[in-house]
């Protein structure tokens, strides 16, 4: 009613998110013994291990479109792999695999949870504007032809757009004067999706001469998205089917503005377009990921030279390579733009209903099946040392390390726009020498 209830204001001593979990987190290694493996070539030995661990992040409170708090985001994680020693032990190869699933992670739909629930109010708070401003009921295109005669007809129908419970939770009313419209909002409002990531890494490590040593490993990962905004697209599809309900769908969306939009079109700018570029992204393996990574490092040591200095010293280098990564989508266009909007627009029936100068056909869709991705990373790093004896039990080691020694020297590209231009660049990281000096005893 306008009047403000200070004794509202009194913040609440009591906690208003209690979040608990406990998880258990074990794991096992083992070796299987040397006289079952005595017989196999090259002197193999074999080993194996297993890990389970599971979280929960307790983060600000999240509630959902039905007024319920969502659950703390909660993982799981099973490792397994192999070991393989052979040649004394001086090589070995480590294959694990890992298989992580995380749940209840927010995803608002790219704005679309947010819109569907404020979308009644939107619509009514433009109608009350056009009341106030003395715009004739029956002159706003649109709604004659809906069957409505007056505002208070029209604000009736709109109230009943949510399904409940978010109708009631929603709470719209018009002020004692009728010239504001009222509601109540939801803390925390978001939604939800999963996350199933997998992962294959192999590594393998050995001293091929007693004093060259080198690493190999290898790793690729990928994460799919899943039961995104699940709930979102129950209360938009409930809306949507209201909109059709009150005939409602042809209406003007501003009849105080000059631009000339159905509730229909707003709709589907407000809610409909970011909630289906949304589902479109599940089940598909995200781009965004680098999918593969791998690591060089080799290692010599001088010490079998006979000058005095280089045999003191030890040399090195390693190589780092990431794949391509996506960085951005071209928006559909054409025969493959209708096709998208039939899917997602309930006013269209066939792809035959839409002109090649529909407006419609100015909606935005990612073309997520032909991203740009940006380049392939490769870089370096080498170092070299010197050690000498100071006393007895007394050893100094001086060292100079170069990161980033070569390899990607230009700007890293992280966002692009529809159009392939690049919207935001990473600056590569610089070349950085350390020089470091140990003593040990």
């Amino acid at each position: 009613d306008d009047s403000l209830n200070t004794a509202n204001l009194r913040l609440n001593s009591v906690p208003n998110l209690d979040e608990r979990g406990r998880n258990f987190t074990w794991s096992a290694v083992g070796r299987v013994p040397r006289f079952l493996t005595k017989r196999l070539p090259l002197g193999i030995e074999l080993g194996g291990f297993y890990n389970s661990s599971g979280n929960f992040n307790p983060v600000n409170i999240r509630t959902d479109l039905t007024g319920q708090i969502i659950p703390a985001p909660a993982g799981t994680t099973k490792e397994y792999g192999v070991l393989v020693e052979f040649l004394d032990r001086r090589v070995s190869l480590r294959v694990n695999e890992f298989h992580t699933v995380q749940t209840s992670s927010s995803n608002n739909a790219q704005g679309a949870t947010a819109g569907v629930y404020n979308y009644p109010s939107f619509m009514v708070d433009r109608y009350v504007t056009a009341q106030a401003q003395g715009i004739n009921f029956s002159t706003i295109p649109g709604v004659t032809a809906a069957g409505y005669s007056s505002y208070q007809q029209l604000y009736a129908a709109l109230f009943q757009l949510h399904p409940e419970p978010t109708r009631t939770l929603k709470n719209m009313r018009l002020n004692a004067t009728g010239t504001a419209v009222l509601s109540d909002g939801i803390a925390g409002l978001t939604d939800t999706s999963d996350l199933d990531a997998r992962g294959l890494e192999a590594e393998l490590v050995g001293n091929i001469t007693p004093r060259w040593r080198v690493s190999f490993n290898v790793a690729k990962q990928e994460t799919v998205v899943s039961g995104s905004a699940k709930l979102t697209k129950q209360v938009a599809d409930a809306v949507y089917a209201n909109l059709v309900k009150f005939n409602l769908l042809g209406i003007d969306q501003g009849p105080a503005l000059p631009e000339r939009q159905t509730a229909a079109t707003r709709f589907n700018s407000n809610v409909g377009n970011p909630l289906a570029a949304t589902l479109a992204r599940d089940g598909a393996v995200s781009p965004e990921q680098r999918k593969w990574r791998a690591n060089f490092t080799s290692t010599y040591d001088l010490r079998g030279f006979e000058h005095p200095i280089v045999k003191a010293m030890s040399v090195g280098a390693s190589v780092r390579w990431q794949g391509k990564i996506a960085i951005g989508a071209p928006f559909l266009t054409g025969q493959a733009l209708k096709e998208k909007i039939v899917a997602t627009n309930k006013l269209y029936t066939s792809t035959s209903q839409i002109a090649d100068n529909d407006p419609v056909m100015q909606t935005q869709f990612p073309n997520l099946a032909n991203p740009f991705y940006g380049p392939e990373e490769l870089a370096g790093d080498v170092w070299v040392s010197y050690r000498r004896k100071i006393f007895k039990n007394f050893d100094w080691r001086l060292q100079l390390n170069v990161r980033n020694a070569w390899g990607n020297g230009e700007d890293i590209p992280v966002t692009a726009n529809p159009d392939g231009s690049i919207a935001v660049i990473r600056i590569p990281n610089e070349t950085r020498w350390l020089l470091s000096s140990t003593f040990s005893f």
